[in-house]
């Protein structure tokens, strides 16, 4: 059984490496980071904001990676998961806020960055983003994998 600082490799996470520190970075069309002790990035959100749930259940641990003492979480968004950080949004009652949610994360040290080619395919400006998250690069992002341990794709 793995200790509290290894985890076994799932076809989720991008490296066998066990976990050494905390930075997770996550990408669901996003990605995100735990800083150290273990060292994770669940990578890339590439899931749409609404219509299927990976950018809802990949906010839904980040946020809970978060709240754990030692971390540090990187969110980045890639592809229609830039959606999420569009701020204002109004959904059906009984739906989840998505850009509420990346908000949330943030209050607990998450860094958020959203692909700039993705947010201008789909005319998104920076103007429309909640204060939690702004553009960023494919340079920020490769930075952002090297640096984690592990990264998890939603």
């Amino acid at each position: 059984m793995p200790s509290s600082h290894q985890m076994t490799t799932s076809s989720a996470i991008s490296s066998s490496r066990p976990l050494a520190a905390n930075r997770l970075t996550t990408r669901f069309g996003h990605s995100w980071s735990a800083a150290p002790p273990p060292d994770f990035e669940a990578s890339p959100f590439t899931g749409p904001a609404y219509g299927d749930e990976r950018s809802f259940n990949g906010l839904r641990l980040a946020g809970a990676i978060a709240k754990r003492d030692g971390t540090t979480v990187r969110i980045f968004c890639l592809g229609d998961s830039v959606g999420c950080a569009i701020k204002g949004q109004t959904v059906p009652n009984g739906y989840y806020h998505l850009d509420r949610m990346l908000i949330s994360v943030a209050q607990h040290g998450a860094e958020v960055g959203l692909c700039g080619t993705c947010m201008d395919a789909r005319g998104i400006t920076d103007d429309v983003l909640v204060d939690a998250a702004r553009r960023s690069t494919l340079e920020e992002l490769t930075d952002w994998v090297l640096w984690a341990d592990k990264t998890v794709t939603f």
